[in-house]
């Protein structure tokens, strides 16, 4: 089992940039929420846990240590939207 702290951290200190931009002028907005990575352990060779902000919480897959994400371009978006199956 890998450590996943050194990306957890990765994660919530790019999410620390956009909330220190407009996000608490969106009406969903939550002040009494921090972001936080909650969770995450390792799931199929990635890292699978909750990301909470204060205007969201989604669950976050990052990318295992065999992964190669290089060719994902941040500045087009937040991310992508790929189709996984979890275990019921």
């Amino acid at each position: 089992m890998r450590n996943l702290d050194h990306a957890c951290a990765r994660l919530l200190d790019g999410y620390r940039a956009v909330a220190a931009g407009d996000m608490s002028a969106l009406p969903g907005f939550n002040p009494a929420l921090t972001l936080e990575a909650v969770g995450f352990r390792d799931w199929e060779g990635h890292g699978l846990g909750v990301l909470i902000a204060p205007w969201f919480m989604n669950l976050i897959l990052l990318p295992g240590p065999d992964d190669d994400w290089t060719g994902i371009d941040p500045r087009e978006g937040f991310g992508f939207f790929y189709g996984l199956r979890f275990p019921l």
